[in-house]
């Protein structure tokens, strides 16, 4: 055989027969996978969003964004990939607010996007995970109009964190940084449909000597499209071991 392995999630109407029209969420993009230390159990982070790329500015679906746990972390015959019981989008626990508790030991957590006003809003790029923090962008489209003007729609991008869901960041720039809302999820703008994020590491030159300094350190961002977000990593370096197995 050419390969092995099991299903993990059963999502996008699977596995009902005839599903609803608004339950068929299509999922075109490469999951996120990351390694994530965790105080009670490691896991594989596996996020993914749906969202039919064909029509973006279709509002039929209730789209979500899924983050995942894969608990097997060592090597499973087929025999027991078989017997893996799939996660259903049930069994995934939705995020309505910032304080939802996410089980450590559970199949993980979901952000439905067809609340607060916003119908159509779907996935079309893949997400990123960087130091625990889930980033995924989405894109509304316009509401309908009567004018021939063209009308764009509307993209947010997300920061979550990968543990529980909860927000990370004063993206809504309140007054109270310290107390974060359902607000602060996501950063938004009229425009497109934006690309996956991209993590960029900036040297700075706080003497101003136009010369890189090592003692001065770096800016660490993430980018999505022409929209960055700092504070989402540690600008230090942090250390980080590997190593490559069956190496002849």
């Amino acid at each position: 055989t050419l390969a092995s392995g099991g299903v993990i999630p059963q999502l996008g109407g699977a596995p009902r027969a005839t599903p609803a029209p608004a339950d068929i969420g299509r999922l075109y993009n490469a999951p996120d996978v990351a390694f994530i230390e965790a105080r009670e159990r490691n896991f594989i982070h596996i996020g993914i969003g749906s969202g039919h790329r064909g029509h973006p500015l279709s509002s039929t679906v209730e789209d979500s964004f899924y983050a995942l746990r894969d608990y097997a972390l060592g090597s499973l015959s087929q025999a027991q990939l078989d017997a893996l019981t799939p996660v259903a989008h049930g069994d995934l626990v939705a995020i309505i607010t910032p304080t939802t508790v996410v089980p450590a030991d559970g199949p993980g957590w979901r952000v439905d996007l067809d609340g607060g006003g916003r119908p159509g809003e779907k996935v079309l790029s893949e997400a990123r995970t960087f130091a625990n923090r889930v980033i995924f962008s989405t894109f509304t489209p316009p509401t309908p109009h009567t004018s021939c003007a063209p009308q764009p729609g509307t993209n947010r991008t997300y920061a979550m964190s990968v543990y529980d869901g909860h927000p990370v960041l004063n993206l809504d720039s309140s007054v109270d940084s310290t107390t974060l809302t359902m607000n602060d999820l996501f950063v938004a703008a009229d425009g497109g449909i934006l690309a996956a994020p991209q993590a960029l590491s900036l040297e700075r030159d706080t003497d101003g000597h136009g010369i890189d300094d090592a003692a001065d350190g770096a800016t660490a961002l993430v980018c999505v499209g022409l929209r960055c977000l700092s504070g989402l990593m540690r600008d230090e370096p942090i250390r980080t071991f590997w190593a490559q197995e069956s190496v002849d």
